[in-house]
């Protein structure tokens, strides 16, 4: 169900341990009515980073393409990696 999808206490999403030996980086969209942006920070995250946008627009952009591309590179999103055409 959904709810397993959640933040919620006792959801999947909660219960499902941390991936060991896996760098993991959060694009979080600004204007999230989904995924609220301090939902996602759980873990030992790599990186992080909130871009303007929604659920549905954010993987659509290049600044997030190419934030993503830095972040397969290096490990890190590129505060620079957005610049430029949205």
């Amino acid at each position: 169900p959904l709810r397993e999808l959640s933040d919620e206490p006792g959801s999947l999403v909660r219960r499902a341990p941390w991936p060991v030996d896996v760098e993991v980086g959060v694009i979080a969209a600004q204007w999230d009515w989904v995924v609220r942006p301090q939902s996602v920070r759980t873990g030992s995250l790599q990186d992080f980073i909130t871009l303007a946008g929604t659920h549905a627009t954010l993987p659509l952009r290049r600044a997030t393409a190419r934030r993503t591309c830095a972040f397969l590179k290096t490990g890190r999103f590129d505060p620079q990696a957005g610049a430029g055409a949205p």
